[in-house]
């Protein structure tokens, strides 16, 4: 090829080069929360304000829905949320503002939580798999803080996750939403969790999947020390997590990663 030669795109006016360069570049998965998902209990939470490092901040308090529509929320999006205030963020379902369509992406979730708290993957056919927060006091087991990964029913217990969290204590959850192969892997505070397949990996990969949050702590319930703050980032995967081999729920059964706990081997017969 000929160094001198020069590319065809030079014949072209700038609009029409510009133009061709916004649709050829894709930019990073930008982890930010949906405003207009925040309701509960037929209400909407609203407030707002700004961090000192420019990240917009939501201060969530009572509001009319009218005023959301007049605030145009759906256009915006924020990196983190105060949820002191709100006494409905139990029944909440907080959601990132854009699917996962392609890629590998991780997205580190950092929030205060308790029995109950949930970080899911949710697919087209709004199925949720991920894990919940939970207290083992199975009676062949003492009470401990588990984790528990769902996908319909039985869930399983992760035994390895297990004392990693602390109820009313703030947890760092890292979700790995890798398209490509069709599976995702959890971490929670800088221990690595299970690597599933997708319920419906064809089906999933082809319309993408949105991350959801529930059952998160609330004021009115007590014993939840203030603030309760809850953030999100896109960070750089870390390399044990991509490393983790995926599998069914089922195979983790069997390797012992996964196990049933008592009531959920009693209810299935």
């Amino acid at each position: 090829q000929n160094p001198q030669a020069k590319s065809n795109l030079r014949l072209l006016p700038l609009e029409c080069v510009k133009l061709i360069a916004r649709f050829a570049h894709r930019g990073g998965f930008r982890a930010g929360l949906a405003l207009d998902a925040l309701t509960g209990d037929g209400r909407t939470m609203l407030g707002g304000r700004r961090a000192d490092d420019g990240r917009v901040a939501i201060n969530v308090s009572h509001a009319e829905l009218q005023l959301l529509a007049s605030h145009r929320l759906s256009n915006l999006e924020a990196t983190s949320l105060d949820l002191t205030n709100c006494e409905f963020s139990s029944s909440l379902t907080l959601k990132l503002t854009r699917p996962i369509r392609e890629g590998v992406v991780y997205v580190e979730i950092t929030a205060k939580v308790w029995y109950g708290s949930e970080f899911s993957i949710v697919g087209p056919d709004n199925r949720r798999f991920g894990i919940s927060l939970s207290l083992d006091d199975d009676v062949n087991a003492q009470d401990s803080d588990s984790v528990m990964f769902q996908l319909d029913y039985p869930r399983y217990n992760i035994p390895s996750l297990t004392q990693r969290w602390a109820w009313g204590e703030e947890a760092v959850v890292g979700l790995l939403v890798d398209m490509s192969r069709g599976c995702a892997a959890f971490r929670l505070n800088g221990f690595d969790g299970p690597c599933v397949f997708f319920p419906l990996p064809a089906l999933w990969k082809v319309h993408g999947v949105e991350i959801q949050m529930h059952s998160m702590p609330d004021m009115g319930n007590g014993g939840i020390d203030a603030p309760i703050l809850f953030s999100c980032a896109t960070r750089k995967p870390p390399p044990s997590l991509v490393a983790l081999a995926p599998t069914t729920a089922t195979d983790h059964v069997l390797s012992g990663v996964f196990t049933l706990n008592d009531r959920d081997e009693v209810g299935a017969g």
